[in-house]
């Protein structure tokens, strides 16, 4: 069960709500199934509901305003409405029954107008033919609150008792207020048995409740009531008039599953009028009723004057399938207006029909750009292989929309041997058509068309059409096409083709498992390549990570040649691990032209490294000092965001103040940093995220750095910094399994991967885990924080989880739940004994499935906060 509320409320609220008795508190757990359920007579189940019902309506009936008051009043609501919802879970009859009286005898007894408005809406959801006569008492309550909230509670009570109290109701009344309230209430009933005395009313006088006797006539429907509707139509007041009709079109629209003969004479009627909004009422009817036998109807409404019509009737040919209907709506097309035509031709493309196709293709044709669009989108629809060659000309002879709508078809329609198709076409073809064909495969995605693309990548005589298929095959290659790849890199014949051939031979590394696999070719490559050529390899070369690679490169960066030597420079920068870092730190501190890329490197690969936060820190200060350009303090200030500690903070403070060019690179990572720092060092956090709320300009960051600091004053309220360990699973293993096997970070010498994760700090720090890396079910997670107490201590620990959780403290278990549950901050509360100094916190999630959460607070033995406290994500 994912419940995603919070109770929090709750607890305070028990804790002032006439709990004065020494029982009421068990009660409440008993009747929350918090502790087992007492055996007891009917009588006393009652009396117990009553007591707990008596000590919360005190807090419900407070009308004080201040926002304690209002908070206590909404959290006493919220557990007395659980209480009464969890006697009418199945099987509980003998719980539900005593509620139900309990909630009458408070009612008796209850003056204040809320109160009784809530325990009202209470009977509402559980209460049934026990319920009727104190409800129907309720009705004629001088407090329209109350009457309208009895009336509500019959409406949804599922009893017989309660259907003939409104039918009565609705026979007493005399008022019109009265009659619209009790036919409105009988409509939501859905109570078909009541169309007699409905139909009465249709032929009042009185406008307002002529036209609540429609709508409740329509929405009953069946043949007694279309009876009384269509008798209503001539002599309904005017104001009254359009609802009548309404509810005469919905009630024959009722019929079509039982007597579509005398739903078709209703719509045949319709289309007689002159209203406009009838005869369309009219086609669209006739089209469900009379289906084929309907086609000619809609058909001549497309091929007239009035456009309304016209579009009523194309909408309405979409409810009668089958080719036959297809294709006297595509024979049409051709006799049509263009703006008609156009909206015909996209009917065809919805129907999805091929037998359409014929007239499509002519279409296509149309003098009328409308026209000839609309036709070219319906073949991605309706078309087939036998469509490629034409899109092809049409692609090959025209711009504007019409290029770009031959695009789009050649692109998305997936007929069988669409491919196959268009690789035909790109065999005979040159010029723009070739270009196109091209540009078709690479939008399609098709990896049947791989080798081809390679071979025009290669091979083509137009360096555009060389060039589209290289970028294509960015998104396409796979492993095997690797080497081949490599080639044409190597066989580009300009820069522009070269940088091309460059990025997509990257982007196809990573599809190549092995590392050396990924370097064998380029390394092959290099041993006869010179000047630019060498240059691209050298540049793709580090991409690879592979061990025979970096030998390689770190001899180039010497090289004689200028161009050679900045190339490998910019392949040791682009290193997936942080191996090349001293490299680069010794090109970093030269003064040669390659400084920019070594130094840029280098700053990438500082949070690549395992070392601490406090070491990258200060790697990030001594690569501060090489920095000359302002993008190059720009990368320090964003690399500075992954690095939680109290140095980084102030590294970005003197950054805001030396550049402030740079300030929202540096309040994003302000932002970042203080949110894990604001439990640790809330006066340098404050400080330094005031100093940038004052300096960026982005207004959504100016709002978070406003949360930051707002969330800084609060002064510790939970653990918001944490490490999160990567997921575990077993195979056959359930979460509540999970529960209680040890993982990794359960094992003192174990190696966990952790990573920073912050919290929720307006909603007791909860943790959300709900991005991609977290999917999937049946999984644990670990959490783990530090806790800085100033002296030995007893507190309380507080905290929820979706679904179990597994608290341990300083190697101890203190407290689970092996539970499936969703998030209710703070909803387990246990003492635990905090050491001096800094204490860890491991926390262990399950997860059934869907999203996962969990939150701790620390409060002391009374449940107030504890300033003194400090946490750290370490």
């Amino acid at each position: 069960m994912k419940r995603r509320f919070s109770l929090l409320a709750l607890v305070s609220a028990m804790a002032t709500c006439a709990f004065a008795q020494p029982n009421l508190d068990a009660l409440t757990r008993e009747f929350r199934g918090q502790e087992k359920a007492q055996t007891r007579t009917a009588a006393e189940q009652q009396a117990a509901y009553e007591q707990v019902l008596g000590g919360l309506l005190v807090t419900v009936s407070d009308e004080t305003n201040d926002e304690g008051s209002v908070n206590k009043r909404a959290a006493a609501q919220q557990l007395l409405q659980e209480i009464a919802l969890r006697t009418g879970r199945p099987n509980a009859e003998a719980e539900r029954a005593p509620m139900v009286k309990a909630l009458i005898a408070k009612l008796a007894t209850t003056t204040n107008l809320y109160a009784r408005t809530w325990l009202i809406r209470q009977l509402q959801w559980i209460g049934k033919a026990d319920a009727v006569a104190a409800l129907t008492a309720l009705l004629g309550d001088a407090e329209i609150q109350i009457s309208d909230a009895a009336r509500r509670a019959l409406v949804k009570n599922p009893s017989d008792e309660a259907r003939d109290a409104l039918r009565g109701m609705l026979a007493k009344a005399t008022v019109p207020a009265a009659q619209i309230a009790y036919l409105n209430a009988l409509c939501e009933r859905n109570d078909a048995g009541s169309v007699p005395a409905i139909a009465k009313l249709v032929a009042s006088g009185d406008a307002e409740v002529v036209n609540a006797a429609a709508y409740a006539l329509g929405r009953l429907g069946g043949a007694q009531a279309l009876a009384a509707l269509s008798a209503a139509r001539d002599k309904a007041p005017a104001a009254a008039r359009y609802q009548v009709e309404a509810g005469w079109l919905l009630a024959a629209d009722s019929l079509l599953a039982t007597d579509k003969a005398a739903a078709a004479k209703v719509y045949e009627a319709a289309l007689a009028t002159d209203s406009k909004k009838l005869k369309a009422a009219g086609l669209v009817g006739l089209s469900k009723a009379r289906g084929e036998a309907a086609v000619d109807t809609l058909l001549a409404a497309v091929k007239g004057d009035d456009w309304f019509l016209a579009s009523t009737g194309l909408r309405a040919l979409l409810n009668v399938t089958g080719a036959a209907t297809t294709r006297k709506l595509a024979d049409a097309v051709a006799g049509l207006s263009p703006a008609v035509a156009v909206q015909a031709l996209r009917n065809l493309a919805e129907r999805g029909d091929t037998a359409a196709l014929p007239q499509v293709l002519a279409a296509a044709g149309n003098a009328d750009e409308g026209v000839k669009v609309a036709a070219i989108n319906a073949l991605a629809k309706v078309g087939d292989k036998t469509a490629v060659a034409p899109l092809a000309d049409l692609v090959a002879n025209n711009g504007g929309n019409v290029e770009a709508a031959c695009r789009s078809a050649l692109g998305l329609c997936r007929a069988d041997g669409f491919d196959a198709a268009i690789l035909d076409v790109l065999r005979g073809a040159d010029g723009k058509k070739r270009d196109e064909m091209v540009r078709a495969l690479a939008a399609r995605r098709s990896a049947t068309a791989v080798p081809a693309l390679v071979k025009v990548a290669g091979e083509d005589a137009n360096e555009g059409v060389r060039i589209i298929a290289i970028e294509a095959l960015g998104v396409l290659a796979d492993p095997a096409q690797y080497a081949p790849l490599v080639k044409v890199l190597v066989g580009a014949k300009s820069d522009k083709e070269r940088a091309s051939a460059e990025k997509t031979v990257v982007a196809t590394q990573v599809n190549v498992a092995d590392v050396e696999l990924r370097a064998k070719p380029v390394l092959d490559a290099l041993t006869t390549a010179t000047g630019a050529v060498k240059a691209s390899l050298l540049r793709v070369l580090g991409a690879t990570g592979a061990p025979a690679a970096l030998p390689v490169l770190r001899t180039a960066t010497k090289d004689a040649d200028a161009a050679i030597a900045a190339a490998a420079v910019a392949g040791l920068a682009a290193w997936p691990t942080a191996d090349p870092m001293a490299d680069l730190l010794v090109l970093a501190k030269a003064d040669g032209p390659a400084k920019n890329d070594a130094l840029a490197g280098y700053l990438r690969m500082i949070n690549l490294t395992k070392q601490g936060a406090d070491e990258r820190a200060k790697l990030f200060a001594d690569a501060l000092a090489l920095a000359g350009r302002r993008e190059e303090k720009r990368l320090v200030a964003i690399g500075l965001g992954d690095v939680n500690c109290l140095a980084a903070l102030q590294q970005l403070n003197r950054l805001l103040d030396d550049e402030p060019a740079i300030a929202e690179e540096c309040g994003q990572s302000v932002l970042k940093v203080g949110t894990m720092l604001r439990g640790a060092n809330p006066d340098e956090v404050r400080a330094v995220a005031s100093n940038a709320r004052e300096l960026v300009r982005d207004k959504r960051l100016v709002g978070d750095l406003d949360k930051l600091l707002a969330a800084v004053s609060k002064g510790f309220d939970a653990v918001v910094a944490w490490m999160l360990s990567p997921a575990y699973d077993q195979a056959g293993k359930t979460e509540k399994d999970l529960f209680d096997i040890a993982f990794d970070p359960e094992k003192p010498d174990a190696t966990v991967q952790w990573t920073p994760i912050a919290g929720n700090a307006d909603n007791g720090g909860a943790v959300i885990f709900d991005g991609k890396p977290f999917f999937g079910d049946n999984k644990v997670i670990y959490a783990k924080a530090q806790v800085q107490a100033p002296k030995a201590m007893e507190a309380e620990f507080q905290c929820g989880s979706d679904d179990g959780i597994k608290v341990f403290l300083n190697g101890k278990v203190v407290h689970g739940a092996n539970v499936n549950r969703g998030l209710t901050p703070g909803e387990d509360k246990f003492r635990v004994q905090l050491n001096e100094g800094w204490n860890t916190v491991l926390v262990k999630i399950t997860n059934g499935g869907g999203n996962w959460s969990f939150n701790l607070q620390i409060r002391d033995t009374k449940g107030a906060k504890i300033e003194t406290l400090k946490s750290k994500a370490e």
